[in-house]
């Protein structure tokens, strides 16, 4: 599958999913993405990329919704005040100078610098129009709900180890960091989800597969205590995969893979 058509199912799969507080725009988006999937599901995505009036179409319509993604952002970002307020709510100390220092509100997203750590935190929601956290995002035991929507980017560990998380964003590309989903309510990792620069524990987790276009894990692989069945075939895993009670043919097609170079460490099943 080529780049281009890769990048096309995943626009796809992450508009698709999108929700709006706005009612009108959601009704829009609701038609828009009818129209958008029965496309999709009559024909391949490569079918589509080969033929230009179907490409045509399916352009516009995603134009369309992200038109209204956009629109949708702009108008529900939080200010300054609101984001003071939600972290005295969420009890990070000295709120206002946690928010001046860290904190960069853009008309139509915010981006946080350095870690946001809510552990054990009674807070049930981050601010809106987040897309992007530069260090940690740690919600181990927190009452959050729900990541913001237009979520990209975490650059360092992204831990939901028995946090109330159940969707991770459709748009989340790149977590720089270690990933952690224990004892989490994650069931999937999203189609974009392309890199992840630390070590992934799906020990416990609800995951059952992993998303065909995630090529790198910079860290560790656990596997042992996981649903994990399969993992795609492109993966390049840097340290060791620990696989202790997995199915033989997941065993068989890793110790296949570090025979490949695939996995730079050992394939551990004991």
């Amino acid at each position: 599958m080529t780049v281009e058509i890769l990048n096309l199912e995943k626009q796809v799969d992450a508009v698709s999913k999108f929700q709006f507080q706005d009612a009108s725009r959601q009704e829009r988006h609701n038609k828009l993405s009818i129209e958008l999937m029965s496309i999709v599901e009559n024909n391949t995505i490569a079918a589509i990329w080969d033929n230009a009036v179907l490409i045509v179409r399916v352009t516009q319509l995603l134009e369309a919704i992200m038109d209204l993604i956009e629109a949708e952002r702009i108008e529900t970002v939080w200010d300054r005040e609101r984001c003071i307020e939600w972290a005295e709510e969420a009890g990070i100390e000295n709120a206002e100078s946690y928010v001046d220092n860290k904190f960069e509100i853009f008309d139509d997203h915010i981006e946080i610098e350095g870690d946001l750590l809510l552990i054990d935190s009674k807070t049930r929601e981050l601010p809106v129009g987040l897309t992007t956290v530069g260090g940690d995002l740690d919600l181990y035991n927190s009452e959050v709900r729900e990541l913001p929507a237009g979520l990209t980017t975490v650059g360092g560990t992204l831990d939901l180890y028995n946090s109330q998380i159940k969707v991770l964003p459709a748009g989340l590309t790149s977590i720089g960091g270690r990933l952690y989903l224990g004892k989490s309510q994650v069931q999937e990792l999203p189609a974009g989800l392309t890199s992840i620069g630390g070590d992934v524990n799906l020990k416990d987790s609800q995951v059952r597969e992993l998303p065909a276009g995630l090529t790198t894990i910079g860290g560790n692989l656990w596997l042992r205590g996981s649903q994990i069945t399969d993992i795609p075939d492109n993966l390049v895993i840097q340290f060791d995969v620990w696989a202790k009670g997995c199915p033989q043919s997941l065993i068989d097609k890793l110790s296949k893979m570090k025979e490949k170079g695939n996995i730079k460490g050992r394939v551990i099943t004991t």
